[in-house]
């Protein structure tokens, strides 16, 4: 009888061991799961951020190089007339970036060289 009793009591024993091992394997597999979750997360963000970063830098050199451009008198052309100093534009002293020869008015970052 009593050796009946101790291997009941061991195949409780083992049997509560696997469970807490599977357990134990559920966390693991649930931190792990969260674990990717935050990760994909915060690579999409840090990517979204460099690719808005990079379109900012992007416009600005290309606003820079326009009023360079626009300095050295070269044309440029807005909105299917071409615009330059020696046609009367300058810049607008009451708007920053805006090109006027009195009665029409563009901005610069919406114009390209001719």
């Amino acid at each position: 009888m009593d050796n009946s009793i101790n291997n009941n009591l061991e195949d409780n024993q083992v049997n509560v061991d696997l469970k807490n091992e599977k357990l134990k394997l559920k966390k693991e597999l649930r931190e792990k799961r969260l674990f990717h979750s935050i990760l994909i997360r915060i690579s999409f963000a840090a990517l979204s951020l460099s690719f808005i970063f990079f379109l900012q830098q992007k416009d600005k050199s290309e606003k820079e190089e326009l009023i360079k451009a626009f300095n050295s008198n070269a044309e440029l052309v807005c909105s299917s007339k071409v615009v330059s100093l020696s046609n009367g534009f300058k810049f607008d002293e009451n708007r920053e970036n805006f090109l006027t020869n009195g009665v029409d008015i563009y901005k610069i970052s919406r114009c390209s060289l001719k």
